[in-house]
């Protein structure tokens, strides 16, 4: 299995963290897991990625107010208003 916390994260340390996501797809955990959907998300939110987080928020199959609410939150701090509002 593999270990995520061999990884230093880095804030925008954009390759560690597709490194982590490629894993996350390979092992299966994303569709296993809302907590590993959360997680991804939140990643993505905090760095201003939205396309990213979108994609996987798009991939859960029942996305719960947590999901939600790290969209809505990460939109609301990067300023993308409009977004929170599609």
């Amino acid at each position: 299995m593999f270990i995520f916390s061999n990884f230093v994260l880095i804030p925008n340390s954009i390759f560690h963290w597709k490194l982590i996501y490629d894993e996350i797809i390979k092992q299966g955990l994303l569709e296993k897991s809302d907590d590993v959907a959360d997680a991804l998300l939140e990643m993505y939110a905090k760095c201003d990625m939205f396309e990213e987080a979108k994609e996987v928020f798009d991939t859960m199959q029942n996305p719960c107010t947590t999901s939600w609410n790290v969209l809505i939150a990460g939109y609301s701090q990067h300023g993308h208003n409009k977004e929170i509002q599609k």
